[in-house]
């Protein structure tokens, strides 16, 4: 390249003009920084092809300072010496024009935003002497599709190459230990990437709508995945992690929904909020026996998980955890759960039951619905439950929410023991059609929503129980009053083997009494039998009735 040259030739009658080289080493501000060397502080020109000079007026140039060419969008390339040690900020943002950068071999530090929306830049080397890349360094290059990390490089700054949208690959050197918040966010097209042994951590979202990444392998010495570090990773199939990552950071896999199987290591304690939420196809995951939480959603949406036991050091599962696991059919809630959110499984539509172990101190299950451990507060029942269901006495509350969406639930019925009933309680139990109370009308949550969206619901209560006029006004059902049958159109009515006899219908496992009295004016009734009515039904018969002229029978509820 030829030395640049300014001629200026001046004479009687005749115009002044200048006579230059392709490459423009003039039109510089600088000032002297504190060590004698020069900062440039602005390049004046308008050519779009400048080269940095080295020195001016005997003096080395060492640096390019804050801004000297942002905004310009006539250079389209640039040459820096080898003496320029710093780039400082903003050096050239918003130079859409510049195709070709060529750094100096002492270059050591670039600062933030130094080359961001240089979005005609195709390619970058770095030179070896590049230790420190600051924030937002590439920031919206997207034309960039070649990078050269060099191996001395320890730190990717935040959003380094963020929206580098036509980045493919890149090779991070083996003396990078960070990757910095958002430092590869939205690399649409990156689809090859190695993760270093000497990286110990992996920001918030540094990885997050690289959505042609396939695969992703982390090393065992990186500690923690930070939040969104890898979301929205659509293409992403498999991922493994090795033995050193103890946190899965909020949202880290989020929406990556063709995310089939991952190797998490049996050193992973918590795993965050929404971690593999809306991963439609995780199927091959396995626990590890050293995690102690599932934060909230953290599998929310796994629709294709089928069987998922949850190891015995968990202390808490977090609101929704599960939710919407749609394939789930069994888990198992160890004795270590102290914390469990009763919406941990809501929409699990083909879980039937929530097994706990019974050395749980704090929680209980009864025909798979889960309870407290003094069981006397429902906390939910499975989604996928069916047929009908009879709440144990001793429970005194029905906890919000508990049986919503039990689609399947035909019956319940409500021990005397119940005296409150949450908000939502039976929310859009589309099959239930009767709901028994043995007791007394509880008190109902405010806003009268405890059967919302239960459009065939009957409720039945008992002669002699109160409180059925403000429950009506509250929920807008009409109470009906609940009494076993002994209808004479069944075949069993009436003598049969020498005894008289008829079966008792009406809700299934209800307890009935049968008395009877032979003086109906003046009437002493004694009960003559007790029978449960299992699937709701049971065959009462007395073969003492030839000892008496006449006898009565009545049907009660003890």
């Amino acid at each position: 390249m030829k030395n640049a040259f300014r001629l200026t030739i001046a004479a009687c009658g005749l115009a002044l003009f200048n006579v230059a080289t392709d490459v423009v080493q003039a039109q510089f501000n600088y000032t002297t920084n504190y060590n004698g060397t020069l900062n440039v502080d602005l390049y004046t020109g308008t050519n779009a092809v400048v080269a940095v000079p080295g020195s001016s007026d005997g003096l080395t140039v060492t640096s390019l300072g804050s801004g000297s060419f942002q905004n310009n969008s006539s250079v389209a390339s640039v040459t820096l010496p080898n003496s320029v040690i710093n780039i400082h900020t903003l050096a050239f943002y918003y130079c859409t024009s510049l195709t070709n950068l060529t750094l100096g071999s002492s270059v050591a530090a670039i600062g933030d935003y130094a080359f961001a929306n240089c979005s005609s830049l195709p390619s970058v080397s770095l030179p070896s002497s590049v230790t420190n890349l600051g924030n937002y360094v590439f920031d919206y290059c997207s034309k960039l599709a070649s990078v050269t990390l060099p191996g001395t490089l320890t730190s990717i700054g935040d959003y380094t190459f963020d929206y580098c949208s036509s980045l493919p690959s890149v090779a991070i050197p083996s003396t990078v230990t960070n990757l910095g918040n958002y430092a590869f966010n939205h690399c649409s097209k990156l689809a090859s990437l190695t993760i270093p042994s000497g990286v110990t951590s992996i920001g918030t979202n540094a990885f997050d709508d690289c959505s042609s990444l396939p695969s992703v392998a982390i090393p065992g010495s990186v500690i923690s995945l930070g939040d969104g570090a890898f979301q929205q990773c659509s293409a992403l199939t498999n991922v493994t992690m090795g033995t050193g990552v103890t946190s899965i950071g909020d949202d880290a896999f989020y929406n990556c929904f063709n995310l089939a199987t991952v190797a998490l290591p049996n050193s992973v304690t918590s795993i965050g909020a929404n971690a593999f939420g809306v991963c439609f196809k995780l199927t091959g995951l396995t626990l590890p026996a050293s995690l102690t939480f599932i934060g909230d959603s953290a599998f929310s949406y796994c629709s294709s998980l089928t069987n998922l036991p949850i190891p015995d050091r968990v202390t808490s599962i977090g609101d929704s955890a599960f939710s919407s696991c749609t394939s789930l059919t069994n888990t198992m809630i160890p004795s270590s759960v102290t914390n469990l959110a009763s919406d941990a499984f809501s929409s699990c539509t083909n879980l039937t039951a929530l097994p706990v172990d019974p050395q749980n101190s704090c929680y209980s299950s009864v025909e798979g619905v889960l309870l407290d451990k003094s069981q006397t507060t429902v906390l939910a029942c499975p989604e996928g439950k069916t047929g009908s269901y009879t709440i144990p006495n001793g429970v005194t509350t029905i906890g919000s929410s508990a049986f919503a969406s039990c689609s399947y639930l035909t019956n319940i019925t409500i021990p005397n023991s119940v005296t409150n009933i949450g908000g939502l309680a039976f929310y859009r139990c589309s099959s239930l059609t009767g709901v028994y109370f043995q007791g007394n009308a509880p008190a109902l949550a405010l806003g009268s929503d405890v059967f919302l969206n239960d459009y065939d619901l009957t409720a039945y209560y008992l002669a002699g129980t109160t409180g059925w006029d403000e429950f009506a006004t509250l929920t807008g059902l009409t109470p009906v009053l609940w009494q076993p049958q002994a209808p004479p159109s069944i075949a069993s009515f009436g003598l049969q083997s020498n005894q008289f006899a008829f079966t008792i219908s009406g809700t299934s496992n209800q307890v009935v009494v049968v008395e009877a009295t032979t003086d109906l004016v003046n009437p002493i009734w004694s009960p003559v039998g007790t029978n449960t009515l299992t699937g709701g039904r049971s065959y009462f018969s007395d073969p003492q009735w030839t000892n008496y002229p006449v006898r009565f029978y009545r049907l009660q509820t003890p």
